[in-house]
């Protein structure tokens, strides 16, 4: 009778358990979705259309704190303790920015930006890990197509808000869809093109061409010369790189010390060429020597570059340089009343990790980012070719796109939450099994049991 009653006690137990599951998975995917329609809904709350819709900034401060809320315990209940662990370089990253509130010039203000980016980041390596990386796909794939569609629906049928009174190269008004900024508008369109068209040479499936011709459309009339560029760019990247990626994989299958050495070069490249600025950052300045080159983007990299060679281990602190008063390093290197005093970024993400994180928090970033997720893409399973092929184009989509625009590690930038989103993605298919784990297999091996060390989840 007692094994009778414990069995059921059992059964009920995992049938409650299983429902368990399935709820936190559903409250997973919600707060994924919630996650990036925050970040996506922030260039269209920053607009002017906001202002009569003040309620939306109040959403979207209380927001990721109940995204937050709501993605880690759905985790744990998913995976356990293990599911709210964040990668070694990304750990890296975040906590440098962390620790750069301790030197900060508006100590306050960084350790709100760092929070920001914490809420953003964390939840966003949780809930990938949590999900099927189908359904995050899913997601990731609807919050775009709705940015473009709300874009596109503005430019058609609200042209008052959605287009300027200047008019572009192709001679017609430029267009911001509801962002109210052609960059951010552009960076939307040219995110979505990417993104769909890697999607169609995974499944050949014919929906997505509609959205690809659409978003290329309405990208050409934003006139946003980066994402224009970049889109071509990455679709050309993309067709190259899908040939020569499983000849990538056959090789990194050969020689499994492939992708670390990857990792490494990549690293001592980057501290070299930051070592170097650290010391002489004149070739830099060569580089911006003309003030109105790209668009006068040219006379912000000065100013900034200055910056940096005074200040090139620390920097001022995450979130720490811009928009902070008369405490701005900005207003030394500018002469007073000039039309920089205005701006809020350094229109380059690397410049903009530089002056704030200093040299070190830059490499760390730059690996954490770009050097080892590209790294990670070589170990993908074949069957998941697809998710490394978009993962690589959006990767090099960003990567260029930040030498005029600041996304890198930029707290809820639309930008940075789809690169982090790629980044969570190739971690998710390509962790390996702890220490721990081999150990234990290995123990089971020579007594006799069962052999597999399986990857993790």
């Amino acid at each position: 009778m007692a094994q009778r009653g414990s069995g059921r006690s059992i059964g009920a137990r995992g049938g409650s358990d299983n429902a368990l599951v399935r709820a936190a998975s559903l409250a997973a995917a919600f707060a994924t979705a919630a996650l990036l329609l925050l970040c996506f809904a922030g260039p269209y709350i920053n607009s002017d259309l906001s202002a009569k819709l003040g309620l939306l900034g109040t959403i979207r401060q209380a927001g990721y704190p109940v995204v937050f809320a709501v993605a880690l315990p759905a985790a744990y209940l998913i995976g356990g303790w293990r599911s709210l662990v964040l990668p070694w370089p990304m750990l890296a990253a975040l906590g440098w920015c962390w620790l750069s509130v301790t030197w900060a010039l508006a100590p306050v203000t960084a350790a709100k930006a760092a929070l920001l980016l914490t809420l953003v980041a964390w939840p966003t390596f949780v809930l990938v890990r949590a999900l099927d990386p189908r359904r995050t796909a899913l997601i990731l794939d609807a919050t775009l197509a709705l940015a473009l569609v709300v874009n596109i629906g503005f430019a058609l049928f609200a042209p008052e808000v959605a287009a300027s009174d200047r008019l572009g190269s192709t001679g017609s008004a430029i267009l911001s869809g509801a962002t109210g900024d052609k960059n951010q508008a552009g960076l939307i369109a040219g995110l979505a093109i990417v993104t769909f068209a890697a999607r169609w040479y995974a499944t050949r499936w014919v929906a997505y061409l509609p959205l690809i011709v659409a978003g290329a459309g309405f990208l050409v009339l934003t006139d946003s010369r980066t994402s224009i560029g970049m889109t071509i760019a990455a679709l050309v990247f993309m067709a190259v790189f899908a040939r020569a990626y499983p000849a990538l994989q056959a090789a990194a299958a050969r020689r499994p010390a492939l992708p670390l050495r990857v990792e490494v070069i990549g690293a001592i490249i980057i501290a070299a060429v930051v070592g170097y600025l650290s010391i002489d950052i004149s070739p830099a300045l060569q580089l911006a020597s003309d003030p109105e080159a790209f668009t006068g983007r040219a006379a912000i990299w000065t100013a900034v570059i200055r910056y940096f060679g005074e200040h090139p281990l620390l920097g001022s602190g995450y979130g720490s340089f811009w928009n902070i008063g008369d405490a701005s390093p900005i207003l030394r290197y500018i002469p007073p009343g000039s039309w920089i005093e205005g701006v809020s970024e350094a229109h380059n993400g690397y410049l903009e990790m530089m002056i704030q994180l200093g040299a070190l928090g830059f490499v760390l970033v730059f690996f954490a980012t770009l050097i080892w997720p590209a790294a990670r893409l070589l170990r993908l399973a074949p069957e998941r070719r697809g998710l490394g092929v978009w993962s690589a184009s959006i990767l090099f989509f960003m990567f260029g796109h930040n030498f005029t625009e600041a996304n890198l590690f930029n707290k809820d930038a639309m930008g940075n939450v789809v690169m982090l989103f790629a980044v969570a993605l190739v971690w998710r298919e390509t962790r390996t099994a702890s220490l721990g784990d081999q150990l234990r297999a290995r123990a089971a091996q020579r007594a006799g049991g069962r052999i597999g060390v399986v990857p993790r989840r």
